[in-house]
């Protein structure tokens, strides 16, 4: 995890030459650093979508607080959109490849301790999850009995949840061929979980979708000892096409801790209702990204205990 750059060069001597032998007219001069590619993202919200308005969408009473920052890939001059005269958007650096107007950016801060602007016009970014292998897909899959509560690796034909009971996911890799619905007042629970969502012949591609009073407990795995991909928490197959109908949303009235990547590359994610949450450790990914509602997101942070699949770099000696 760690890279050394080495340069020497041979400088003239000038003045150490009274004391240098005769034939020494240089001396080798040495320069090193060292850096190490572990290091927290510098960026943890991405908008992936390189040429819409409105790809970070911000509407009604917003706020969304992160220490860490937002990237928004189009060019279009009204990429960010935020809508309301209430809440704020704010972020350790906002950049967005557009020219937009700073006039239009009214309640959106680049940077929480000084008030700096968004930065605009900034150089067109590729996907941050792009090298993260995607899961082999086994054919078929099972149709779950209803009222099941406990759940266990595996390839599922979809997974509807509703009711007021709470559900168990065991540790490891869900793979999901119709989608994810969660409703009612349902408590999630899951630790070292991946839900991988995609889609075969018999059933379409549909997105994950949490409504009603939710409150989801779940995390990644930090490494891939039972099954599941460190990092990764929602993982869209990228062969859904861009713009696809099929959104997925994170919503509800209750608290929800979602701790891994939050990754739709090619479809809208989108956070509504009052979720209300805080210290939240996610990275999301999306095609478009959307908030409306209540929603109030603080504390926004990269991936704890080394567990993120995006890594920054940084000077270590």
């Amino acid at each position: 995890g760690y890279v050394e750059v080495s340069v020497t060069q041979p400088q003239p001597t000038f003045f150490m030459k009274v004391i240098l032998p005769p034939d020494q007219n240089t001396v080798a001069v040495r320069s090193w650093a060292v850096a190490s590619a572990l290091a927290p993202p510098p960026m943890c919200i991405y908008s992936m979508d390189p040429a819409s308005p409105d790809t970070f969408d911000v509407r009604g009473n917003v706020g969304i607080g992160s220490a860490c920052g937002i990237a928004i890939n189009s060019s279009d001059t009204r990429a960010l959109d935020k809508r309301g005269g209430s809440g704020t958007v704010e972020a350790s650096y906002i950049g967005i490849v557009g020219n937009e107007p700073q006039s239009d950016l009214a309640n959106v801060v680049s940077d929480l301790s000084s008030g700096q602007l968004p930065v605009t016009g900034i150089a067109p970014f590729t996907d941050p999850l792009r090298n993260v292998p995607e899961p082999a897909t086994p054919a078929g899959c099972t149709t779950l009995p209803p009222g099941t509560t406990t759940f266990s690796p595996g390839t599922y034909c979809g997974i509807s949840i509703s009711g007021s009971h709470n559900y168990t996911f065991g540790s490891g890799l869900y793979i999901l061929k119709g989608g994810m619905t969660v409703n009612g007042s349902a408590t999630l629970n899951g630790t070292g979980v991946t839900f991988y969502n995609t889609s075969d012949g018999s059933h379409p591609y549909a997105g994950v979708n949490f409504g009603g009073s939710v409150t989801a407990n779940l995390s990644a795995p930090t490494d891939s000892s039972a099954g599941g991909i460190p990092g990764m928490l929602f993982f869209q197959d990228r062969s859904v096409p861009t713009g696809s109908p099929q959104s997925s949303s994170f919503g509800g009235t209750s608290g929800q801790t979602l701790v891994g990547a939050i990754y739709f590359p090619s479809t809208l994610v989108t956070y509504n209702g009052t979720p209300s949450l805080s210290t939240v450790s996610t990275i999301m990914v999306g095609w478009q990204l959307e908030f409306r509602g209540n929603v109030t997101i603080s504390n926004y942070t990269f991936l704890p205990g080394g567990g993120g699949p995006i890594h920054g770099a940084t000077l270590a000696e």
